[in-house]
């Protein structure tokens, strides 16, 4: 696409020595925060208020390879984008596989099938940062995952329930007050000791 046309799109388009201003399509623009310029392969946009190339080509109606002036720097773009979907995905497995392996090596040791912990999604981290020369990541071990809340294998279950009949949330990610975990600590206690009273009369 050529530069007259994405112009042509535009509202209140005017020129500034190399280059162009005018509104931004993908938001209520009143102060044209949008800059365009031409290169040498492409069209370069950029929204001052913060709208993705990928906004502003939807709001144009057209894609971001639209932007590239040849076909062979549209192709090129493509070829990159791709890569980085593939990258990422290959950055999820590598983590996965990291993962299962520091849990497994716990296993043996401990001659247990342990659940998947923070520490195991750790050392997986740590291997893939060294791997990259990426600076280090730090995850932060769920509160039920270090002592002595890790002590017994149902307190992980019974923390967890407690904790979302005491904030009404049952998914994955729970945000609680201070007094709600120490509610949530307290239910599940009186739980784990009922479940082991009645276990006891049932082999009394």
């Amino acid at each position: 696409m050529s530069l007259s046309n994405i112009l042509g799109r535009l509202e209140k388009v005017r020129q500034s020595g190399g280059s162009y201003t005018a509104l931004c399509p993908a938001h209520a623009d009143r102060h044209a925060s949008l800059s365009i310029r031409e290169e040498k392969d492409r069209i370069l946009i950029h929204c001052h208020r913060g709208c993705t190339i990928d906004l502003i080509a939807r709001a144009l109606n057209c894609e971001v390879r639209d932007f590239f002036i040849d076909d062979e720097s549209s192709a090129k773009y493509l070829r990159q984008q791709k890569t980085s979907k593939i990258s990422k995905r290959r950055l999820v497995l590598v983590l996965e596989e990291e993962t299962r392996k520091a849990r497994e090596r716990e296993a043996k040791i401990v001659g247990d099938d342990l659940p998947i912990r923070t520490r195991h999604r750790q050392k997986a981290w740590d291997v893939l940062t060294r791997r990259l020369k990426l600076p280090p990541v730090r995850l932060v071990p769920k509160w039920y995952e270090v002592p002595p809340n890790d002590v017994d294998p149902l307190w992980e279950i019974f923390c967890e329930r407690a904790l979302a009949n005491v904030t009404n949330c049952f998914s994955d990610v729970v945000e609680a007050t201070a007094e709600q975990y120490d509610q949530a600590l307290d239910v599940a206690a009186a739980w784990l000791h009922e479940f082991a009273r009645q276990n006891m009369e049932r082999f009394a």
